[in-house]
């Protein structure tokens, strides 16, 4: 009988949704949505199928933390829909059992779910079968690879999310705590990740094997014990084994049962089958009860001043509903919750991690921080609390009252869009607040109040049109969750990569997306910050407009039409209403004029069609720049440059020339080209190739010169360069990748083999061999540099070479630079507002330029530099140029923390500058990369410059890091040395599976993690084999060969340097290290 009682209550519920047409169209989005993320999930693992057991795993293992949201969404309909009917004391009043009560929700909140998960698993299976015929991308179809994550890691989350959700909704009866408690699981799971340094968020900074071990036991949702059982499998592992039952997975697995088995009882043994208790109401005590006085009724005339009543009014409904908000107990668990996360995140970023030391706890890092992590928060917590505000009314029975009032529906809904409003801009107040604390507490009481304040902007404006468009949504919705779930779907759709692939990538279907950009120190939020508040306008009046329609459109007993809501618009009405659509035009046209969106289709078109019209001019013989003389124009404050210039072209073939063929980046606008005694025949500046036509064939020897000049400007609505970086403070440029080289460009061809298949292309062009034998008389490319730059008058512009002269004119800043030497053709250029310090090492100049608020390393930054002269002069050969500058630039530029180029290396401010180095001398990276990237001006900037090959980056970046532990030793000591070693074995350990694994000597550009990891490993073994005096006589003997002009080196010949000074008795274990 019991039994028959929980399937009756069961299947009762079942019926409820199974009857309602928006469930099936639920389920619909879910098969949908595993639909996209088969089309979309292509993470980047080397050699693994898109279907292999592994590659499924991490995939299902991420999406089944949707379901916290689902079990959230499905307990807050499931458990509260007596009580919001006002059907609970009804209810509680029968015989009904309690556990079938509650284990009859609870299983169907579960069911639902799964079954949610199931169908977007199905679209997932279906997606892949659909797109399996690729052998290069997918393995064989089996269903078990689908089935097992969705046993192991699917059913436990969510029994564990339900659990602890429905333990919340049971003994709390709040709502609103319920929805919190959904969203802590989300942050306590991220913040525990972070905190565990899991390798799902460890980032640049690798966790320790005991941190990863802690993680692999402790995550609740069983992906960093995956990720730690299958850290070693190599590739064939990884498309063919399943997870295995054992180790830390397993504990995982079953602490994770018992603890929901374990809550379960708890809340089951604490719920009160019975009404909840009610706030009593204060009765006044009337001093004679039994005393009645006798008073005629008399009609009273109401009248009001419609301003007047309106403004009162509609103040009273914002104290109603903040009062609501602010004292309830939600509130307060909700900034607890928020002020947890956004700790973390922030302590996070400040540690650096097991690599990189402690950051400085600036305004600015704070600000990036909250930037990072408000606006999902924020929208979540704005979808919770619209649905309980907004429906309030209705769920206590005066929304009738209401209705009786003069009120318009626009009063009240602007009311509600207010009060709501109030809640990020009270929660962006908190989070500034534990910005300062922060900064406090790490001793850094620099407080920008400049950078707090812009919050109010880049994230206050966005979240108030997220609540103005979620009240509206939900007003003409009409359908209390089905209109929170539109709302969310029309967030998720327009503010997520979601939105992107499915084609809605333009700022104009992006609903008002918080601020994305960068923040920096040096240049604050730059340009972008003028584009986000024309964006912001345009998305301003589209949510008026919204509004607007949405304020017709509610309340239950008026059935008003689209069509006559327009018609009910007052002339005031009508103005804004008319303001607002010309409004969004003018903005959208000027968003439209200055937004280009490029997807990667397109990118891969251009690459495609790049190879096959000019493929075929590749070993066609070009002349060689020889001499450059340019002129750069940087304007800053406009985001753009100039440049002119003069070549002088030297035909170094064999055979006589009487074509060109020019290249120039087609990102910058070539305005001129002349070249001496030729005729420009074809222009292509879609692939930016240039066809020239000798009057007079140039023969081998002889030279003629070249004129052009070229300007470059990026445009705030899209994304900057990260190598072309024109910003107002910080700007850096890798300048020489936009000069016009001559021939084909190897560098535009695809390089994914799937994608070239797709396209029918033939084989991509070839990393040259390491046997391949050279010509007797190589081509090194090298030349004479000459460059005059200027700038904004308050800044100062840094070239490469050594500076001639500066000057001031006409309101700019001139400088002159010039090689002595002849150099690679690379070159850079940084400007910035300056601060500088000057030093001397053995006659040679150290000079810093730094942003005048980054002063703190500067002295251990010149020190490390004296150090590192000093032992590369005395064990490599002599420095080649006269000054060494350090130049800092803004976090604006990506993908590197310095970066070396002849008598010059600039650093981004986000890693050197503001290193904090007080509590963590070990994680020296002051001494790290300026050993690194000064030791360059011996490996790979003017000495050894090895030809592109088969173990070329070994002579570089390997002898870099050789150079850089040796600094590390002398100055940390043998002990720490050790320590450095060992977290990059493990470093290199953990790449292999992701890698192509080769030998050293023959390591390909691509391969960091063999070049960096490996190579210091391999280094440090060799100075063990032979110890460091032997290595480094080699290593000099090395460039006194090979340095320019002499025939670049191959790895064969550094090899064969290292056993000319070892003991025979090792050479075998010497090639074993490289080979």
């Amino acid at each position: 009988m019991r039994h028959n009682m929980f399937k009756e209550y069961f299947f009762s519920e079942s019926r409820f949704y199974f009857r309602k047409w928006w469930f099936y169209g639920l389920l619909l989005a879910f098969l949908s949505l595993g639909l996209l993320t088969s089309q979309v999930a292509n993470f980047s693992f080397p050699g693994l199928y898109v279907n292999s057991p592994w590659v499924l795993m991490y995939i299902i293992g991420l999406l089944s933390l949707l379901n916290i949201f689902i079990i959230t969404i499905l307990a807050a309909q499931i458990l509260f829909r007596e009580k919001d009917s006002q059907f609970d004391a009804i209810l509680y009043a029968t015989p009904m059992c309690k556990s079938h009560f509650l284990f009859s929700r609870f299983t169907l909140i579960v069911v639902v779910t799964l079954l949610c998960f199931l169908l977007l698993l199905s679209g997932l299976m279906m997606g892949h079968l659909l797109r399996g015929n690729d052998p290069e991308k997918y393995t064989s179809f089996h269903l078990l690879n689908y089935l097992h994550p969705f046993v192991v890691l699917v059913l436990p989350n969510a029994f564990l999310c339900a659990a602890i959700v429905c333990t919340v909704a049971w003994l709390t009866r709040n709502k609103l705590i319920m929805y919190l408690s959904g969203l802590a699981i989300y942050i306590f799971y991220m913040v525990g990740s972070l905190f565990s340094n899991s390798p799902l968020f460890a980032g640049a900074s690798p966790p320790s094997s005991t941190a990863m071990a802690l993680a692999a036991k402790l995550d609740p949702f069983g992906l960093a014990a995956f990720l730690e059982q299958t850290q070693y499998w190599p590739v064939q592992l990884r498309n063919t084994q399943l997870i295995e039952g054992k180790g830390n997975f397993l504990f995982n697995r079953l602490w994770v049962i018992i603890f929901s088995l374990i809550v379960l009882f708890i809340s089951y043994s604490s719920y009160r089958f019975r009404e909840g208790k009610k706030e009593k109401a204060k009765k006044k005590v009337i001093a004679n009860e039994k005393s009645t006085i006798a008073i005629d009724y008399k009609p009273v005339a109401s009248s009001y001043s419609n301003t007047a009543y309106s403004l009162t009014t509609f103040l009273s409904f914002v104290k109603l509903d903040i009062r609501f908000i602010v004292k309830s107990i939600s509130f307060i668990l909700m900034l607890i919750l928020w002020a947890f996360f956004l700790g973390m995140e922030i302590y996070s970023d400040i540690d650096g991690g097991i690599r990189l030391p402690q950051r400085y706890a600036t305004s600015g890092l704070m600000v990036k921080n909250i930037i990072g992590t408000f606006p999902f928060f924020s929208i979540v917590v704005l979808l919770f609390y619209s649905v309980e505000m907004l429906w309030r009314s209705r769920q206590v029975k005066v929304a009738p009252m209401e209705r009786t009032t003069p009120v318009s529906e626009a009063i009240i809904l602007g009311a509600k869009w207010t009060a709501l409003a109030i809640v990020p801009i009270l929660l962006i107040v908190f989070c500034i607040l534990i910005g300062i604390a922060f900064q406090l507490l790490y001793h850094y009481p620099f407080i920008d109040f400049g950078a707090y304040a812009s919050l109010f902007f880049v994230l206050g404006v966005p979240a108030l049109l997220y609540a103005s468009i979620i009240v509206s949504i939900q007003a003409m919705v009409r359908k209390k969750y089905a209109g929170l779930v539109v709302a969310a779907l029309f967030l998720l759709i327009t503010n997520s990569p979601v939105g992107s692939k499915l084609g809605l990538a333009h700022p104009l279907f992006r609903f008002a997306r918080s601020f994305v950009g960068y923040y920096s120190d040096m240049n604050g939020y730059g340009a972008y910050l003028q584009a986000f508040g024309i964006k912001m306008l345009y998305w301003l009046a589209f949510t008026i407009i919204v509004g607007m329609v949405a304020a017709r459109l509610w309340g239950n007993t008026r059935k008003t039409s689209w069509i006559k809501s327009k018609k009910l618009l007052k002339p005031v009405g009508k103005f804004v209403f008319g303001s607002c659509v010309v409004l969004m035009f003018i903005t959208g046209t000027i968003i439209y004029n200055k937004t280009t969106i490029t997807t990667d289709e397109d990118e891969l078109n251009w690459q495609a069609q790049y190879e096959q019209w000019y493929r075929k001019y590749q070993h066609i013989a070009q002349p060689t720049i020889s001499r450059v003389h340019t002129r750069i124009d940087l304007y800053p404050e406009n985001n753009n440059y100039m440049v002119t210039g003069e070549y002088t072209l030297v035909n170094k073939n064999p055979q006589p020339l009487d074509s060109l063929l020019l290249y120039c980046n087609p990102d910058v606008v070539l305005q001129d080209v002349k070249i001496e005694k030729a005729t420009l025949v074809k222009k292509d500046s879609v692939f930016g190739h240039y066809s020239f036509r000798l009057a007079t064939s140039l023969h081998p020897g002889d030279s003629i010169t070249m004129q052009f000049a070229m300007h470059y400007r990026w445009s705030p609505f899209n994304r900057h360069a990260a190598f072309n970086a024109i910003v107002e403070n910080g700007a850096f440029m890798r300048i020489s990748r936009y000069y016009p080289v001559f021939g084909y460009q190897p560098g535009n061809e695809i390089e994914n083999g799937t994608e070239r298949k797709i396209r029918q292309l033939a084989a991509a062009t070839p990393l040259k061999k390491l046997e391949e034998k050279d010509s007797a008389a190589y081509n090194y490319g090298f030349i004479q540099f000459d460059a005059v730059i200027s700038t904004s008058g308050n800044q100062t512009a840094i070239g490469t070479g050594e500076l001639k002269r500066s000057w001031k004119e006409k309101g700019r800043n001139y400088v002159h630079y010039q090689s002595p030497v002849a150099i690679p053709f690379r070159f850079a250029v940084s400007s910035a507002e300056y601060a500088v310090k000057k030093a001397t090492q053995n006659g040679i100049a150290i000079e810093v330029y730094y942003h005048p608020g980054h002063h703190e390393n500067v002295d251990h930054l010149i020190e490390e530099a004296k150090n590192t002269i000093v032992y590369c002069e005395k064990n490599f050969g002599k420095y080649p140029f006269k000054t060494i500058r350090f130049a800092e630039i803004s976090r604006f530029t990506e993908g590197f923390n310095a970066t070396a180029y002849p008598a010059v290396i600039f650093m981004n401010e986000g890693v050197t500058f503001h290193a904090d180095l007080r509590k963590e001398k070990l994680r020296d990276v002051i001494n790290e990369l300026a050993a690194h990237e000064l030791a360059h001006e011996w490996w790979g900037t003017a000495q050894i410059a090895p030809e592109e090959r088969e173990g070329s980056v070994m002579l570089t970046e390997t002898l870099a890091m050789y150079t850089e532990l040796m600094l590390y030793k002398n100055t940390h000591g043998i002990e720490a040395m050790k320590e450095v070693v060992h977290m990059h074995k493990d470093l290199y350990e953990k790449g292999k599976p992701f890698g192509t694994e080769e030998p050293l000597y023959k390591v390909k550009p691509g391969n960091i993690y063999l070049s960096y990891n490996k190579g210091l490993v391999a280094m440090h073994q060799l100075y063990e084999l032979i110890g460091e005096e032997k290595l480094n006589l080699a290593l000099k003997n090395f460039i006194t060969k090979y340095a320019y002009p002499n025939h670049p080196p191959t790895t064969i010949d550094l090899i064969n340097e290292f056993l000319l000074v070892s003991d025979p008795a090792v050479h075998r274990k010497i090639k074993g290290v490289f080979m």
